[in-house]
């Protein structure tokens, strides 16, 4: 529940599309007063991989490359902005 204008932030530890995008594209085919509000390059510092074609924010255990494999890697997330119009 938001007021118009607001922002909702929807966000897992999964790389499950079922609890992801196939989530959110249902939620929004019920929910006409939301829409994506994309997340732009600079707010991953650059990392346009993280940056899903939809505008969403997704990581992979293969991103974040290191030669010294005790840095290497990052945890599956997804996130999604979504605004009430």
């Amino acid at each position: 529940m938001t007021k118009s204008g607001g922002t909702l932030i929807y966000c897992t530890c999964s790389l499950e599309s079922e609890e992801n995008e196939i989530l959110i594209g249902k939620f929004l085919r019920d929910q006409p007063g939301l829409r994506r509000s994309p997340i732009m390059s600079g707010e991953t510092f650059g990392l346009d991989d993280f940056i899903s074609s939809e505008g969403d924010l997704r990581t992979l255990p293969c991103q974040f490359a290191d030669t010294d494999s005790r840095y290497a890697g990052i945890d599956g997330f997804y996130a999604v902005r979504l605004v009430n119009s």
